[in-house]
């Protein structure tokens, strides 16, 4: 069984137990969870570009950022510098969808390509 409680700092502790006898006996096993330090949030307007456009910056202290597709009728390839909309170095798809979301937890730069046209993403990332 697993439960959660907030310690003094207001930091949660999932804290595991086994049953013995009727008895929820707490285990070692404890992990600890805290929200980020910080965030940003941003727009930007994806289009052919060579190598892609830059949605984020670099962030050594990023714990994950979510690019979120906020118009148009066309798929957007999300990746690293030099990413394509096909061939090598294509990049994640996010197929064309307003709302469709995709959730990386990396620290390097994020940049995004369309095939033809442009379109607009929005991003969200938490860092420390």
């Amino acid at each position: 069984m697993a439960y959660d409680v907030k310690d003094a700092a207001g930091t949660t502790i999932t804290m595991r137990s086994r049953v013995d006898g009727g008895e929820h006996i707490p285990t070692k096993d404890i992990e600890r969870s805290r929200g980020a330090g910080d965030y940003a949030y941003g727009e930007a307007t994806i289009d052919t570009t060579v190598g892609g456009v830059v949605i984020a910056a670099a962030r050594a202290t990023r714990r994950r950022i979510v690019v979120q597709l906020l118009t148009g009728d066309m798929d957007v390839f999300i990746g690293k510098s030099g990413v394509t909309a096909s061939g090598a170095g294509v990049g994640w798809r996010m197929f064309a969808a307003p709302g469709r979301e995709l959730v990386l937890e990396v620290t390097g730069e994020v940049r995004g390509i369309v095939a033809a046209g442009s379109t607009l993403v929005g991003y969200r990332e938490e860092f420390d």
